[in-house]
């Protein structure tokens, strides 16, 4: 499923890049560097996007939905549609990104393994955890 043009959930261009370098690296340690390198920038975006969906998402229980108590309630209701449910837009958007983050990880994941066992068979090739390192 491709995503629309308009806006890219994750830069997939990027993997495609990624995966281009792995199939003309000459070494396994060549292989080691690239895999090391990228995985600690994918550490770092996934880091990045879990702890800024942490910081907004307690404003998500800001959101009411006021029933019967007339002017108050009604521009309560006007201030949650016009500012806050726009500050918290991001709780709906950075999960799809995770999710694309993942699927993209596993993909990196198999063909790193599919490079190494062609081109480096007897090497073995230490693919990091990503985890995450910082926080905002």
């Amino acid at each position: 499923m491709s995503l629309p043009k308009c806006f890219d959930i994750l830069n997939l261009d990027y993997f495609i890049n990624i995966q281009f370098q792995m199939e003309n690296v000459q070494s396994a340690h060549q292989l080691q560097d690239l895999v090391n390198e990228v995985y600690g920038q994918i550490s770092l975006l996934e880091s990045t996007l879990q702890s800024q969906l942490d910081s907004i998402s307690a404003m998500a229980s800001l959101i009411i939905d006021p029933t019967d108590l007339g002017e108050i309630l009604s521009w309560i209701s006007n201030f949650i549609n016009s500012f806050l449910k726009p500050i918290i837009n991001p709780t709906i958007v950075i999960p799809a990104q995770l999710a694309a983050l993942a699927a993209q990880i596993a993909d990196l994941t198999a063909a790193i393994e599919a490079i190494n066992a062609a081109k480096f068979p007897d090497i073995t090739i230490t693919i990091p955890t990503i985890s995450i390192t910082c926080e905002l």
